[in-house]
């Protein structure tokens, strides 16, 4: 379920700009013998509400300005967590043509009820659930620059842009000894963990364009 309130900024003698804000409740009930790693009989529920607000702001004829905040709350058969999250980011048109970029945006990511029950086997190879994962929490910034070009029958844009994420507590599926030495294969199978900290960076170009011919 989702309700959302779109404003505009006249009634505030601001022109330009667009107000967003809202709330989201989703809950989830599962039944499977997939996910009886933390109930035997794979009853597992999940909840998520979030509230949100976002302002967009045509800023005179060459910026756009976007910035917001939502607030993100989990619980995973009684097990809670909640963060706000923000974002932002701003667009200017330096010429007819030539667009340069940049936003910046944080994450927040509960482990899901797979991540956290699933109890299975493949074959002899076991799947464990981790019942004592943590939430992941990230960032992400990119900076870009799109430039129109236009050769005859040739027109599009280049577009350029460097971009850097950040993850911490980062949940990756991941081999080794996590069951007994009584089970298959003396316990080695799959299962999620915490692999700490890890870094993206990276650079990506590209070309939309339309020939006539």
């Amino acid at each position: 379920a989702e309700y959302q309130i779109h404003l505009l900024g006249d009634r505030w003698q601001l022109p330009g700009l667009n107000l967003t804000a809202g709330a989201v409740n989703q809950q989830t009930w599962s039944t499977s013998e997939l996910y009886s790693g933390g109930n035997s009989d794979g009853e597992n529920q999940a909840l998520n509400a979030s509230a949100y607000v976002q302002a967009d702001l045509a800023a005179g004829a060459r910026w756009n300005l976007s910035t917001g905040v939502r607030y993100e709350h989990f619980n995973v058969n009684g097990m809670a967590s909640g963060k706000p999250v923000f974002r932002a980011g701003a667009n200017y048109q330096a010429g007819q043509a030539t667009f340069f970029r940049a936003s910046f945006g944080q994450g927040f990511r509960f482990p899901t009820i797979a991540e956290l029950y699933i109890r299975t086997g493949l074959g002899t190879l076991q799947v464990y659930p981790n019942e004592a994962l943590r939430p992941e929490t990230s960032w992400s910034a990119e900076w870009g620059v799109k430039q129109g070009v236009q050769w005859g029958g040739l027109k599009g844009f280049f577009d350029v842009a460097l971009f850097e994420q950040r993850y911490e507590d980062f949940i990756e599926f991941t081999f080794g000894q996590w069951g007994l030495p009584s089970d298959p294969l003396v316990g080695l199978g799959f299962t999620s963990k915490n692999t700490g900290s890890s870094k993206v960076n990276g650079a990506e170009a590209s070309f939309t364009g339309q020939l006539e011919w």
